[in-house]
């Protein structure tokens, strides 16, 4: 099915225009870090309202396994025991104010895969579900994830006419997000689009 993610920077979106549009479910930037973003409370209640399927993602700012446990237990926070109909996902891109390119991020701080596991089994802990939000590279290249379980969805990130998740991860693919270009009636700017398979 269609769906889109978003964040701050669409915070005058219109959710008519994305129902409108044939979108069948949203992804929210609930977490840069651990503190929560200026629109999620108002982008979820939007989808409430329109009974839009709803997930949310963290913007890891994390250094270490200790430091992803926290930013799971702000998502808790956020969430007050609800569970999100699309799920909860671990953005593991760079902090870029700290960094300047994702493979720095990925090479320069202690474990990534290690970051990865502690934010998923902190929230598995409390009963939630939990995967990564990832791209070809990263998951080839930097996560071993071959160490998580083999329930870990993963929401795939690779601008491509074809999806070739296949060639670097066997967990389970939730979503593919094939581009940042996407655009809809009523929205002047560009969209990231998903493919939701789950």
């Amino acid at each position: 099915m269609k769906v889109v993610d978003i964040s701050d920077w669409q915070e005058d979106i219109n959710f008519d225009d994305l129902v409108a549009a044939g979108v069948k479910g949203v992804i929210i930037k609930a977490l840069d870090g651990t503190n929560p973003t200026q629109c999620v409370y108002a982008f979820i209640e939007e989808c409430r309202q329109l009974g839009l399927p709803w997930g949310v993602y963290c913007y890891t700012h994390a250094w270490t396994p200790n430091d992803a446990c926290c930013e799971a237990q702000a998502m808790l926070d956020l969430l007050g025991g609800e569970t999100p109909p699309l799920g909860i996902w671990y953005d593991i891109e760079d902090d870029p104010k700290i960094l300047s390119s994702p493979v720095d991020w990925l090479t320069g701080v202690d474990d990534p895969t290690g970051r990865c596991s502690a934010f998923i089994s902190e929230l598995n802990a409390a009963g939630q579900a939990a995967g990564i939000y990832a791209g070809y590279y990263a998951l080839r290249d930097y996560i071993a994830t071959n160490e998580l379980a083999d329930y870990v969805p993963i929401w795939y990130n690779q601008y491509n006419l074809t999806c070739d998740y296949s060639e670097v991860c066997s967990l389970p693919l939730a979503g593919w997000q094939f581009t940042n270009t996407g655009r809809i009636d009523g929205w002047d700017g560009y969209l990231d689009m998903n493919e939701w398979y789950v």
